[in-house]
C-alpha cells in the first residue's frame, strides 16, 4: 500500500529494481507447504503497486507487463474460494486498474479476462458477481467485441473456446474472441433479485444508467455487500406480497394450534 501510494516519489533509477522485487514476490513457489508463498491479498496489493508505479513514471521507461497479466489471470479463480471472500473488493480494484486504466491492455487480453470474470461470477457471492458484471459493462463501452460474447446462440464456437480457455493460463494465447458468455444466462436466473435484474437489464439489454456507470465496481460491491446475512439493501415487498405473507402467517398459526390440540389429546390418552 505504501509503494502504491508514494510511487510518484520513487527515483527513476530505482523503479526497475522495485518492480523486479515485486515480480519475484508474486512468482513465489506454489503449494500449501511453501513458506514463501504469497497470499492472494498480498498478490493483489503487489499488482496494484506495480501498475501505480508504472502510471506514475509513464513515459520515463519501457517495461514489459505481460508476466503480471499472466500472474493475475492465473489467480482470479481463487476469488471463488470462500476463504478468500475478503479479497473480492481488492481484486476488483486490481482488475479495474489493469484493464480500464492501463494502456497496455490489448483487445484479446481484455476479452480473455472478461471470459474469466464471467466464469468466476458463478463462484463468488451475488454482491461480488454484481461488481464483476459492472466492470464488464464498463469495459464494454470501450470494447464493442464484448457484445459478440453475449451472443449465446453460438454454442459450438463457444464450447471450443471454453475448452481452450480452461487449458491456458496466458490471456494473450487464449482465443477469447470466439467464445460465448453462456454464464450470463445462468446469472439472469439467479435467486438474488439484484443480481438477476442487473444481469438482465445491464448486461443483456445494455441499459446501464449514466449515474451507475460512474460508480466503481468495488464501490458497487460494497453497496450490495450481504456478507452479514439477508439482502443489502433490504427487499421492498409490494402490497400483494405483503398480503400473501400475512396469509401464510395465519395458516402457519392455525397449523401450529392444531398440532398443539393433537398433542393434548394424545397426552390425555
Amino acid at each position: 500500500k505504501g509503494i502504491a501510494k508514494f510511487s510518484n516519489m520513487i527515483n527513476v533509477d530505482l523503479v526497475l529494481d522495485v518492480l523486479a522485487c515485486l515480480k519475484r514476490l508474486m512468482q513465489s513457489p506454489e503449494g500449501k507447504n511453501s513458506k514463501n508463498k504469497l497470499s492472494l491479498k498480498s498478490m493483489f496489493l503487489s499488482m496494484i503497486a506495480v501498475f501505480e508505479t508504472l502510471r506514475a513514471h509513464r513515459g520515463s521507461l519501457e517495461f514489459d507487463v505481460s508476466d503480471y497479466y499472466r500472474t493475475l489471470y492465473s489467480h482470479i479463480h481463487q476469488l471463488g474460494n470462500p476463504n478468500e471472500e475478503h479479497c473480492v473488493k481488492l481484486g476488483l480494484e486490481c482488475l479495474s486498474l489493469l484493464l480500464e486504466k492501463s494502456a497496455s491492455s490489448s483487445k484479446n487480453r481484455v476479452l480473455a479476462f472478461v471470459k474469466k470474470m464471467f466464469q468466476v461470477s458463478l463462484l463468488v457471492p451475488p454482491y461480488a458477481a454484481i461488481g464483476l458484471l459492472h466492470l464488464i459493462c464498463r469495459l464494454r463501452t470501450h470494447l464493442s467485441s464484448i457484445e459478440d460474447m453475449l451472443d449465446v446462440e453460438d454454442v459450438v464456437a463457444g464450447s471450443l473456446s471454453l475448452q481452450l480457455a480452461e487449458e491456458q493460463d496466458d490471456p494473450d494465447v487464449v482465443d477469447a474472441s470466439n467464445t460465448t458468455a453462456w454464464e450470463s444466462v445462468l446469472l439472469t436466473k439467479s435467486y438474488h433479485p439484484y443480481l438477476r435484474h442487473y444481469a438482465h437489464d445491464c448486461v443483456f439489454k445494455g441499459k446501464l444508467p449514466a449515474l451507475l456507470a460512474r460508480v466503481r465496481p468495488s464501490e458497487l460491491t460494497s453497496r450490495y455487500d450481504s456478507s452479514g446475512g439477508g439482502f443489502n439493501p433490504p427487499l421492498r415487498l409490494s402490497g400483494d406480497n405483503k398480503k400473501e405473507l400475512r396469509r401464510r402467517d395465519v395458516l402457519r398459526k392455525i397449523k401450529f394450534q392444531s398440532l398443539r390440540v393433537d398433542d393434548k389429546k394424545n397426552a390425555t390418552r
